[in-house]
């Protein structure tokens, strides 16, 4: 039987050989959690009224633009106005157009912040990124700020 080891942080892969018998070797395709951390990409924008921000892990260069991509939105109400917060993600396709996802709302009230963890899904490919932050009087926006990226920005 044949020992070896790998070094910390590195993924392994279950490899069989030819004679049937299981092995473990650092697997070439994952990503080191240095790499990781350096592919995601951060979004902000702030307000008078609120502050937001969206994450997207593992999206950028040496990343598949396809796919499921986790998402952390993070908003926050930074005035005493009668008014909620509420965050969006956009995903622009391969071929230009923008999927508006849902909003993410908070109620809470001034100095409340929320974060929610999520996933946008898009097969075809996601060629830049967009979040909206913004106040709301009743279901109406009624000021807002954005930020767009794109996966090599």
């Amino acid at each position: 039987m044949k020992h070896s080891t790998a070094a910390a942080g590195t993924a392994t892969a279950l490899v069989f050989s030819v004679a049937g018998v299981a092995q473990f070797a650092p697997s070439a395709s994952a990503a080191s959690p240095s790499t990781t951390a350096l592919a995601s990409k951060r979004l902000a924008c702030s307000f008078s009224g609120a502050t937001g921000s969206a994450v997207v892990h593992q999206w950028g260069p040496g990343y598949p633009t396809g796919g499921k991509k986790r998402v952390t939105l993070k908003a926050k109400d930074k005035s005493a106005d009668g008014r909620h917060v509420g965050i969006r993600l956009y995903t622009k396709h391969a071929n230009g157009s923008w999927k508006p996802w849902k909003w993410h709302l908070d109620r809470s009230g001034k100095g409340a912040a929320k974060t929610w963890h999520t996933s946008v899904l898009d097969y075809q490919g996601i060629s830049g990124v967009k979040v909206r932050v913004a106040t709301f009087k009743g279901d109406k926006v009624a000021k807002s700020c954005t930020k767009t990226i794109d996966p090599t920005g």
